[in-house]
């Protein structure tokens, strides 16, 4: 054989033994999301082989004794799991303080406490869905960019997502994107976003048109099918997993731009709650988005 016949085939081997390799290190993470403790001990939730949890965390979790007894509990069964958690900072759900934002100097002694707390925890989200009007930042965007600025600072060697932004319809929100990207010099290079309306409507148009705007890589950290949403969401199993089957959909078509994917709420609950996305019903049998889930999990 002439040795350029010979280097040509060489060359076909090659890329035939690394074209697997290369396929997989592609492959987006698949994560989820649940603020119970018992996802991890549940056997259903083992048999799928997700490794990556979120949880959110009341920015004032330490100044209550319950509060820090459920996030250790929650942290102590992501470690037995052998989980990697994802935390997201989020405003405080005792009323009188969920409009609080916290100062600088709480919030950097927070970051610490997590970090000291829970050392094997290497992913945060500076704020949770900080466009949102339920939070301190919905109206301040320069503050979700100084939270972003402190995260880094305070957690030097971990992964530090953009402040969630929830993808809304309206000027508004646009305009809070560009007023962050403005404060933060335009540096971030790893977005954490939501956009439930997308995956549930079967339809990219809104999420296509943010991903586009964001410089760098996106984890979308929470997905869901809605079994039940407000009033115009009743209650739909089926159609809950038709969304998990869309959903995975993107997570393919985006496989370039959006390298993590967090599904939210494990277990669901009682018909007539305001939101349900659980693919495990109340009593703990599998639901049709189970199914969904398990089997987008194996098409990856």
């Amino acid at each position: 054989m002439h040795l350029r016949s010979l280097l040509v085939a060489l060359g076909c081997l090659l890329a035939l033994v690394l074209a697997p390799a290369a396929a997989n290190a592609a492959q987006p993470v698949i994560g989820y999301g649940d603020q119970r403790p018992d996802m991890f001990s549940d056997p259903l939730f083992s048999q799928l082989n997700i490794r990556d949890s979120r949880v959110v965390v009341e920015w004032d979790t330490f100044q209550f004794k319950a509060k820090t007894a459920e996030l250790d509990a929650w942290m102590a069964a992501a470690k037995a799991a052998g989980s990697r958690p994802l935390v997201a900072i989020e405003h405080s759900w005792t009323p009188g303080r969920m409009k609080s934002a916290p100062t600088a100097g709480q919030y950097s002694t927070l970051v610490r406490k997590l970090r000291a707390r829970y050392p094997f925890v290497r992913a945060y989200s500076p704020w949770n869905e900080a466009n949102h009007s339920s939070q301190p930042t919905a109206r301040k965007p320069k503050l979700a960019a100084t939270y972003w600025k402190l995260m880094r600072q305070a957690c030097t060697g971990c992964q530090v997502t953009s402040p969630v932004y929830l993808d809304l319809k309206g000027a508004s929100s646009q305009r809070w994107l560009a007023a962050f990207k403005q404060a933060t010099g335009n540096r971030v290079r790893l977005w954490a976003v939501h956009g439930y309306g997308d995956l549930n409507r079967g339809s990219d148009r809104s999420f296509a048109s943010l991903v586009r705007t964001l410089p760098g890589k996106v984890w979308v950290t929470e997905a869901a099918g809605w079994v039940a949403f407000g009033g115009g969401w009743k209650y739909n199993e089926a159609r809950a997993a038709k969304a998990i089957n869309y959903t995975f959909k993107l997570v393919r078509k985006y496989r370039a731009k959006v390298t993590r994917w967090y599904f939210y709420q494990w277990r669901g609950v009682a018909k007539g709650a305001r939101w349900d996305s659980g693919v495990i019903g109340l009593s703990g049998r599998p639901r049709p988005g189970y199914a969904a889930l398990k089997r987008g999990l194996a098409a990856r």
